[in-house]
């Protein structure tokens, strides 16, 4: 149980930079310099551990996942009749959403809720 606890710790912010990456990706091998720069602050925040950038990163990939409910209901009111164009649009993407408001929900708990220092009175 532990091994899955500290792999669903560090697979939040591993999974940040791989979406990071994947989201500033043109096609002819070519990445956005702001996504490197963001990508690089996500690397820095798996070495260094900073409780205050962690929670600010959880929220803000909350926010966003939260707000990008709104693009995709508005991409699947353009369908007229629910097909499977229509599904595979709202069940990926709902999908998506739900993993990245678990990922900053994980790095919310993660940097603000668990206590990392021990319980030092008696009993």
């Amino acid at each position: 149980m532990k091994n899955i606890k500290r792999i669903l710790f560090t697979f939040s912010e591993y999974y940040l930079v791989v979406l990071v990456l994947l989201a500033g990706y043109t096609p002819p091998y070519s990445l956005n310099p702001i996504v490197i720069g963001i990508a690089l602050i996500l690397i820095l925040q798996i070495i260094f551990k900073n409780k205050g950038v962690g929670l600010i990163m959880g929220g803000l990939v909350i926010l966003i996942s939260l707000f990008m409910i709104l693009p995709l209901l508005s991409e699947f009111s353009e369908f007229h009749t629910f097909n499977a164009s229509s599904a595979q649009l709202l069940f990926v993407g709902l999908a998506l959403i739900i993993v990245n408001i678990v990922v900053g929900g994980v790095m919310i708990y993660k940097n603000w809720l668990k206590d990392d220092k021990p319980n030092l009175l008696p009993g």
